[in-house]
């Protein structure tokens, strides 16, 4: 197993296999890096879900403190 770097963002691809569901978990710092991590994996429609969310290495904020800065 490859250590994940921990860039902006995280995905979890789920692929359904014969014998049981496959996760894997990707890291990328921009979000359009998905699509080229999509189409070099494993066929698209073997794709059960993916799910997206920040790699926690900035700092949560709210919109409004965003608004605020």
């Amino acid at each position: 197993m490859k250590p994940i770097v921990l860039y902006r963002w995280i995905a979890e691809i789920t692929y359904r296999r014969d014998a049981e569901d496959e996760c894997r978990v990707v890291s990328f710092e921009e979000l359009h890096e998905l699509h080229d991590i999509i189409e070099d994996g494993p066929d698209f429609y073997a794709i059960k879900d993916i799910i997206v969310r920040p790699s926690g290495r900035c700092a949560p904020t709210t919109i409004e403190a965003s608004e605020r800065a």
